[in-house]
C-alpha cells in the first residue's frame, strides 16, 4: 500500500496477544484478506511438490466485495515449520472463476506422511494480477492453446500417408486439440515427448483425455509409457473420455500416442487428445480442510511525512527516535488502539491532530489514523501575479487564516528590488483577515519580471514568507508599417489603423472624435475604417466623415494605462466615392435588333469600397411594369435565352422589345442600377439550341453538330457535366455558353474541342482533360470567362490561327498555351496562364499581345523562338523558377510596363533588336537581364541576382538594387543613366560612346575597364578608371564630375580634386 503501514508489535504485553486479532506472519499487507488451508497426508509417505486440489466458493467472495472480479489477486503461500511463508504456483481451471465451485490446484512443497501442512489463499488486492499458470504447477502440461505443435516438446511422425496437428475444429475444453486424420489403409501416427521433457521428482500420474469418433475396419488408437501400453481402443470412442497411468516411478519418462490403420481396404482413423496433465500420485489423495477468513489488522498513518516525527514503541519507527521532533503514540489496550499526540514548540511553524483517537480492533480490519498536520497560520495572496506600469502602482490582498490557537498577533513585513516600493496595511492582525499589498513602481524601471517577497511573524515565533509577482510593463503603442503614412492619398475607401499597445484599452481619435476600444495588449491590433458600416470593433463609418465627395482624415492612437501615451497624427486623403457598373461586350447596345432569343450581358464593376460585389440582372416585367430581378451575374457576366426571355418580351406592333438593366449591390449596402437599355427581336427570332447533360453522346453530338450546320450562332449548355469530343469544322461562327458546366472528353487521347475551320467562342465553361482540352488546326477560337484545365496541354495550336483568351485561367501540366506554325492576331487579356513548364509557349507566332494577365510556371514562364516578330508583353506579371522570359530568337518582339520574377535568368535574349522597358525585375539568384545581342533596354529596374544585368546592348534608365556583382557588359552600344546602389561594374565595350551618365553608384565601385574611347560624362562616383588600350581619337574624356576620381592610361594619370568639369585631351 503506498500508505506506510504501522504493524501493532508484540511487544507490550504478552497477555493482550489473546485478545488482538493480529496473525503471527502475514505474507504481505497489500492483501487484505486470506484463508488458512489445512493440507493432510492420508497415504502414508512423503509428498514433494505434490499438487492439490482445492475447491472454494469465489463468487461469494466475489459479491462482497473482497476479491477482484477475474480472481487475478489469489495467492497461494506455504508456511514452512520455521515460520518462513513463501509464495507458491497455482492455477484456477478455466471458466471456474466467480462461481461456487472455483478448483484452484497448487504445488504444495513438501507434505510430510501422516502429517498436515498450512498454506494460506490471500486475495483483497484490486491492483493486483492474475499469475495463475498451469505449467508452472505440474510436472508436464499441455493443452495445445498455442495453436501448433511445439518441436522442442513433442515429435510427431506419419507413415503411409495421413495427416497430424493442431486443430480447432475439437477440444476438451479451450479451442484447440492434437488430431490426427488416416484416411487409408497401412497409415500410422505417432506423437511422443521429446527425451527428459516429462520429468516426476515422485511418483506420478498421468491424465488427458482422447477422443475417436471415426475408425472404420479395425483400427487401434493407444497410449504407451516408455513402450508399456497403458491404454488402448480398436472401437471408436464417441465422446471425449478420460485416460489415467497411476503409480508410475520418480523420473524421466516418454509418453507415446499411437493411431494406426490396418491393410483393409476402406480403413480410415479420426482420433482427438487433449488435457495432458502429469502429477504427483499418492494412493490416497490428500485431504483439505478451509480455515475461517482471516483479515490482518494493520494502521495507515495518513499525511505522516509532513512533519519530522518521533515515533512511540508501540508502532514501528519511520525517522527513528530524535529528541527534537513531534511524537505520536499508538497505544493497545485490550482490543482498543488509543492514539495521541505532541507538538513540540521548536517547530512552531506547525499544529497537528490525529484522529480518531481510539478505535476496536475487533473484528479484525484495517484502521487508518490521520495525522493532521496544518500550518500554524496560513497566508495567501489574490492575485499573485500583479501588473504595475512604469509610473504608477498596482494591490494585491493578504489573506491571513490562523490555525493555532496560541497564535493571537501576526505582523507583515514586506522587501522589494530596487525601483520598486511595497507596503502592507493595517501592519499586523490578531485574528484571521484581510490586508493590502501596495506595489509602486518608479519610471525607471525597465520592464521585467520582478518579486517582492512578504513575510508574516507570528507572537509563537511562526514564520511564513509568501512571494508576489510584479510585472513591469511601459505603457507602449505605435503605428506599425501596415497603414497608410502621414500625407498618404488612399486609393480605397479603407483605412486600415493597426497599431501595437501594452494596454487592453486604447482611445483612436478620428478628426477630433474619441472612440474608446477594448483591445488585446501586448499585440498588433488591427482596426479599420469601412465606408458605410460600423467595424466590427465599434468605430464609424468613413462615410461619416468624408460623405461622397472624399477628403481628409486625421487619426490618432491612445493607450490608455496609468499613464497615457499616444501616437502621433496621421493625415490622410481618402478619394470620392466610386461605385458603379458599366456595360462590357457582348452586352448589345442600346436599341439594337436581334434574331435570335438570347441576351448576354457583361458588367464592369467599380467599386472602391473594397467590398464583396454582386451583379443581378432586372428585366422589365410588361405586365407589371415592374422589374424583376431575373438572374445572378457571377462575375458580373451571364445571359438568359428562350422561353425565360420571351416572358419579357412586349408587343410592339413591329417586333418584341426587352428593356433590361444590371443591378449592382456590395456587402457595405450600396446599390447602383446601370442605365436600362432595349433590346428588339424580331417576329422571325430564333430560338437559342439548348443541351443537356440527360442526352446520350450520339444525341447531344448530333444536336450540336445539327445545330452548326443549321447556322445556330449560340449553342447552350444546361447545368452539369458533358463528356465530348467535338470537331468543329465550320464557315461561320459558333458560341458555346453555360453556366455549372463541365466539358470533359469522352476519349481521352482526344482534345474536347478540335477546330478545323470556323470562327468558335467559349463563353463560361469549365473544360478539363488528362491530355488535350482545346486544339486549333485552323480558324478563330475565343475563349473567355472560363476555366481551361489539363494535365498536358491545355490550349494548343499547329497552324495558321487566332486564340484570344479573356477573362479565363488556364493550367496545363507541360504547357498552358502551346502555338507552334504561325499564330498571329491573338490576344491574352486579364488571364491566368499556369503549368508546370511552359506558360505560354509561341513559335513563328505574331501580333500576339498578352495585357493584363499573370504567367506562372515552374521552368519557362513565357517562351518565344523561331521566326516570331511583333510580339507584346504588356502590363503582366510574369514568374517561373529558371526563365521568366526567354526570347531565343525573333526580333521586335516588345516587354513593356510588366513584372518579373525569376531564380536563374528573369529575361533571357538570345537574339536582338527587342524591347525591354518600363518593367520591374526580380531575380533571386543569377541574372536579372541576360541579353546576348542589341536589344532596346529602357527604364528597367532589377532587383537581387549574382548579375543585375549581363549584357550587349543599349540600356536606357537602368536601376540596379542588391545584385551581388552589379553589371557585367560586353560588345557594343551605349550605356545612359546607370544607377547601382552596390557591387561592381565590369565593362568591356568597342563602341564608341560608352556611359553618358551614372547616378547615385556606391562610393567605392571598383576599377572600371575600359577597351573603348571614350567617355561622354562620367556622374557622382569614387573610383579608379584604367585604360588598358592607349587612347584614340583627338578627345577621350569630355567630363567627369565628381571627387577623388583617377583616370589612367598607359602614358597619363589624371587625377581630378574636389568637384569640378575636367578634359583629358589626347592626339592619336
Amino acid at each position: 500500500m503506498k500508505n506506510r503501514l504501522f504493524k501493532v508489535f508484540v511487544v507490550l504485553f504478552s497477555l493482550l496477544l489473546i485478545s488482538l486479532p493480529v496473525y503471527a506472519q502475514w505474507w504481505d499487507t497489500n492483501w487484505k484478506y486470506r484463508v488458512p488451508i489445512t493440507i493432510k497426508e492420508n497415504s502414508g509417505s512423503n509428498l514433494t511438490n505434490y499438487q492439490v486440489n482445492i475447491t472454494i466458493n469465489t463468487q461469494a467472495l466475489i459479491s462482497a466485495g473482497k476479491m477482484r472480479a477475474d480472481c487475478g489477486d489469489i495467492r497461494l503461500t506455504y508456511l514452512y515449520p520455521n515460520g518462513t511463508e513463501v509464495e507458491i504456483p497455482y492455477w484456477i481451471e478455466s471458466n471456474t472463476c466467480n462461481t461456487q465451485n472455483t478448483k484452484i490446484w497448487v504445488k504444495v512443497p513438501s507434505i510430510p506422511a501422516n502429517g498436515q501442512v498450512t498454506i494460506y489463499m490471500y486475495y483483497g488486492n484490486p491492483s493486483a494480477t492474475s499469475l495463475s499458470d498451469p505449467k508452472n504447477v505440474f510436472y508436464f502440461y499441455e493443452d495445445w492453446e498455442s495453436g501448433s505443435v511445439n518441436n522442442t516438446i513433442w515429435t510427431v511422425t506419419t507413415t503411409g500417408g495421413g495427416t497430424a496437428g493442431v486443430t480447432n475444429t475439437a477440444a476438451y475444453q479451450g479451442n484447440y486439440s492434437f488430431y490426427t486424420n488416416l484416411g487409408g489403409k497401412n497409415q500410422q501416427t505417432t506423437l511422443s515427448t521429446n527425451s527428459g521433457v516429462v520429468s516426476c521428482p515422485m511418483t506420478c500420474r498421468v491424465d488427458f483425455y482422447w477422443e475417436m469418433p471415426t475408425a472404420n475396419q479395425i483400427n487401434s488408437l493407444s497410449f504407451s509409457i516408455d513402450g508399456t501400453t497403458k491404454a488402448s481402443s480398436t472401437t471408436a470412442i464417441t465422446s471425449w473420455t478420460l485416460v489415467s497411468a497411476t503409480n508410475i516411478a520418480a523420473g524421466t519418462h516418454t509418453l507415446t500416442w499411437s493411431a494406426s490403420t490396418k491393410n483393409k481396404a476402406g480403413a480410415s482413423l479420426t482420433a482427438y487428445i487433449d488435457y495432458i496433465i502429469v502429477r504427483g500420485y499418492a494412493s490416497v489423495e490428500p485431504s483439505v480442510t478451509l480455515g475461517q477468513e482471516q483479515t490482518y489488522v494493520y494502521i495507515t498513518v495518513n499525511n505522516y511525512d509532513s512533519v519530522t516525527w518521533n515515533v512511540s514503541s508501540s508502532v514501528e519507527s519511520k525517522t527513528g527516535s530524535s529528541s527534537v521532533s513531534n511524537t505520536l503514540i499508538i497505544t493497545l489496550s485490550s482490543d482498543t488502539l488509543t492514539s495521541s499526540i505532541i507538538n513540540n514548540p521548536l517547530y512552531p511553524n506547525y499544529i497537528c491532530s490525529v484522529s480518531p483517537t481510539s478505535v476496536s480492533t475487533t473484528p479484525a480490519s484495517s484502521y487508518t489514523f490521520n495525522v493532521n498536520c496544518v500550518p500554524s497560520m496560513v497566508v495567501s495572496l489574490s492575485p499573485s501575479s500583479i501588473i504595475v506600469y512604469a509610473g504608477s502602482y498596482n494591490t494585491s490582498t493578504l489573506s491571513l487564516t490562523i490555525n493555532d490557537p496560541n497564535i493571537n498577533s501576526v505582523s507583515f513585513s514586506c522587501s522589494s528590488p530596487s525601483g520598486l516600493t511595497c507596503s502592507v496595511s493595517p501592519g499586523s492582525l490578531s485574528s484571521n483577515g484581510t490586508a493590502t499589498i501596495n506595489v509602486s513602481v518608479s519610471n525607471s524601471v525597465s520592464e521585467g519580471t520582478y518579486q517582492v517577497n512578504i513575510t508574516a511573524t507570528s507572537n509563537t515565533g511562526a514564520t511564513l514568507t509568501q512571494t508576489l509577482t510584479v510585472n513591469v510593463r511601459q505603457v507602449k503603442v505605435y503605428f506599425t508599417s501596415n497603414i497608410p503614412l502621414d500625407g498618404a492619398n488612399l486609393t480605397y475607401l479603407y483605412l486600415p489603423i493597426e497599431f501595437y499597445t501594452s494596454t487592453n484599452t486604447v482611445k483612436i481619435e478620428i478628426n477630433g472624435i474619441n472612440y474608446t476600444l477594448t483591445v488585446s495588449p501586448n499585440s498588433i491590433n488591427r482596426v479599420g475604417l469601412y465606408y458605410t458600416y460600423s467595424s466590427p470593433s465599434g468605430l464609424p463609418s468613413l462615410q461619416s466623415f468624408i460623405g461622397i465627395s472624399g477628403g481628409y482624415v486625421s487619426f490618432r492612437v491612445y493607450a490608455i494605462g496609468p499613464v497615457v501615451n499616444s501616437t502621433e497624427i496621421r493625415t490622410v486623403y481618402l478619394p470620392p466615392l466610386q461605385f458603379y457598373v458599366n456595360y462590357l461586350s457582348p452586352t448589345p447596345n442600346n436599341g439594337t435588333t436581334s434574331n435570335l432569343w438570347l441576351l448576354q450581358v457583361a458588367g464592369e464593376v467599380v467599386d472602391n469600397t473594397l467590398s464583396q460585389d454582386y451583379c443581378y440582372l432586372e428585366l422589365l416585367n410588361p405586365n407589371t411594369s415592374t422589374w424583376d430581378n431575373v438572374s445572378y451575374l457571377p462575375n458580373c457576366n451571364g445571359y438568359i435565352y428562350n422561353t425565360n426571355l420571351q416572358a419579357y418580351a412586349k408587343d410592339t406592333g413591329t417586333n418584341y422589345e426587352v428593356w433590361y438593366r444590371i443591378r449592382l449591390v456590395n456587402s457595405q449596402g450600396l446599390s447602383y442600377i446601370a442605365p436600362a437599355r432595349v433590346i428588339y427581336y424580331s417576329y422571325n427570332s430564333q430560338t437559342v439550341s439548348i443541351v443537356n447533360p440527360s442526352l446520350s453522346y450520339q444525341n447531344l453530338t448530333y444536336t450540336i453538330y445539327n445545330a452548326i450546320a443549321s447556322g445556330s450562332n449560340y449553342i447552350v449548355f444546361a447545368p452539369g457535366s458533358y463528356r465530348l469530343n467535338l470537331v468543329i469544322n465550320t464557315t461561320g461562327s459558333v458560341t458555346f455558353l453555360g453556366t455549372g458546366v463541365t466539358l470533359q472528353p469522352l476519349s481521352v487521347a482526344s482534345p474536347i474541342i478540335t477546330v478545323l475551320n470556323g470562327n468558335i467562342t467559349i463563353d463560361s465553361l469549365t473544360m478539363y482533360s488528362k491530355l488535350f482540352v482545346v486544339r486549333v488546326d485552323n480558324g478563330n477560337l475565343v475563349i473567355k470567362n472560363s476555366n481551361i484545365n489539363s494535365d498536358l496541354y491545355a490550349i494548343q495550336t499547329t497552324s495558321n490561327s487566332t486564340v484570344s483568351i479573356e477573362n479565363s485561367n488556364v493550367y496545363g501540366k507541360v504547357a498552358g498555351i502551346y502555338a507552334v506554325n504561325g499564330l498571329s492576331s491573338s490576344y491574352i487579356y486579364n488571364s491566368k496562364v499556369s503549368s508546370n513548364v511552359w506558360g505560354i509557349y509561341l513559335k513563328d507566332a505574331y501580333s500576339v499581345i498578352v495585357n493584363y494577365s499573370s504567367v506562372d510556371a515552374k521552368v519557362f514562364g513565357i517562351v518565344i523562338e523561331g521566326n516570331s516578330t511583333n510580339n507584346v508583353i504588356e502590363n503582366t506579371n510574369v514568374s517561373a523558377k529558371v526563365f521568366g522570359i526567354y526570347v531565343k530568337s525573333g526580333e521586335n518582339n516588345i516587354i513593356r510596363n510588366s513584372l518579373i520574377n525569376s531564380e536563374v535568368f528573369a529575361v533571357k535574349f538570345d537574339s536582338g533588336n527587342n524591347v525591354i522597358e518600363n518593367s520591374i525585375i526580380n531575380n533571386k539568384k543569377v541574372f536579372g537581364i541576360y541579353s546576348l545581342a542589341n536589344n532596346s533596354i529602357r527604364n528597367v529596374t532589377i532587383y537581387g541576382g549574382l548579375f543585375g544585368a549581363y549584357m550587349t546592348g543599349n540600356a536606357q534608365n537602368l536601376r540596379l538594387y542588391g545584385a551581388k556583382l552589379g553589371i557585367n557588359i560586353f560588345g557594343s552600344g551605349y550605356i545612359g543613366n546607370l544607377s547601382l546602389d552596390s557591387g561592381n561594374f565590369s565593362i568591356q565595350y568597342n563602341g564608341s560612346v560608352i556611359i553618358r551618365s551614372t547616378n547615385k553608384a556606391p562610393s567605392v565601385v571598383g576599377s572600371y575597364v575600359f577597351v573603348g574611347n571614350q567617355i561622354e560624362i562620367l556622374g557622382s562616383i569614387n573610383a579608379n578608371i584604367t585604360f588598358i588600350t592607349d587612347l584614340t581619337g583627338n578627345l577621350s574624356v569630355i567630363k567627369i564630375v565628381g571627387k577623388l576620381s583617377n583616370v589612367i592610361s598607359n602614358t597619363t594619370t589624371f587625377t581630378p580634386q574636389g568637384y569640378g568639369i575636367y578634359g583629358l585631351y589626347m592626339t592619336g
